[in-house]
């Protein structure tokens, strides 16, 4: 039993280092990674690819959710609502709690930069109701900004 959950730990790990590498490089589209999918269908995807039975992971993966406090379903998302509009932008790789949870997994600390940002938004978040206010929108755009540059990419237009 306990060589199975190591097991499961091992492919989660080589996930995330697969994932956070994608990021790292672009999270350009067409490969095994998708920017419209969270963490959840993209291990799917992965494991799939690599031939590798996917339940016990994405139950692992679940687990781990849990644990930390999260929602497992939509663990880094306000509700429903807002994971389809990430989706429906192709951002969801560019979720600044996605990346910080998935640099949390493979060892390597959030940037401070995405750090503040997050906090920042939080804040903004906490203060203003969500609407298109300017305070509101500089903070999504800051935090957008911060996000974009903790995992190397561009902005779309930019």
């Amino acid at each position: 039993m306990q060589e199975i959950k190591e097991n499961i730990r091992q492919q989660l790990y080589g996930f995330y280092i697969a994932y956070d590498l994608w990021l790292k490089n672009g999270a350009k589209p067409g490969g095994v990674f998708s920017q419209n999918y969270g963490l959840c269908a993209n291990l799917f995807d992965y494991l799939t690819l690599i031939g590798t039975p996917c339940e016990a992971a994405l139950e692992q993966l679940h687990a781990d959710f849990r644990s930390a406090g999260l929602n497992e379903a939509l663990p880094f998302n306000e509700g429903k609502e807002h994971y389809h509009e990430e989706r429906g932008h192709n951002m969801c790789h560019m979720n600044p709690a996605r990346v910080a949870w998935v640099r949390a997994q493979t060892g390597q600390p959030a940037p401070e930069g995405l750090v503040k940002a997050v906090r920042f938004y939080e804040q903004v978040k906490r203060e203003n109701p969500p609407v298109e206010t300017g305070a509101w929108k500089d903070a999504v755009d800051w935090v957008l900004e911060e996000a974009c540059q903790a995992v190397n990419i561009r902005i779309k237009g930019e």
